[in-house]
């Protein structure tokens, strides 16, 4: 994927993100869009922001709270506080300047 397009962030890689050491209660921002998962029942309470929400009801059925970036920049001024999370880079520039196996 490209700037223009990036790739998307899963629900369960979204989870999965929260569930690092250090995030726990941080809220998480992500500069994608986040899509739904059926197969995923669970959630943690979480504040987020992000530019497109696909699974708005089931973080606001957890009890989580859906922002913007401009809530976002009071509370923690210096982005010490909330987590930044990112789809999979699948370009072709990732694969061939990246680190080695």
């Amino acid at each position: 994927m490209n700037r223009t397009n990036p790739p998307p962030l899963s629900f369960p890689q979204r989870i999965e993100n929260r569930k690092l050491p250090g995030r726990e209660g941080n809220a998480a921002m992500v500069a994608e869009t986040v899509t739904d998962e059926v197969r995923v029942q669970e959630d943690t309470q979480t504040e987020g922001a992000c530019t497109s929400w696909e699974e708005r009801h089931q973080s606001l059925k957890a009890g989580g709270k859906i922002l913007t970036f401009n809530p976002l920049a009071p509370d923690s001024p210096q982005c010490h506080g909330p987590s930044c999370s990112q789809g999979l880079a699948k370009a072709w520039r990732c694969k061939h300047f990246r680190r080695p196996p």
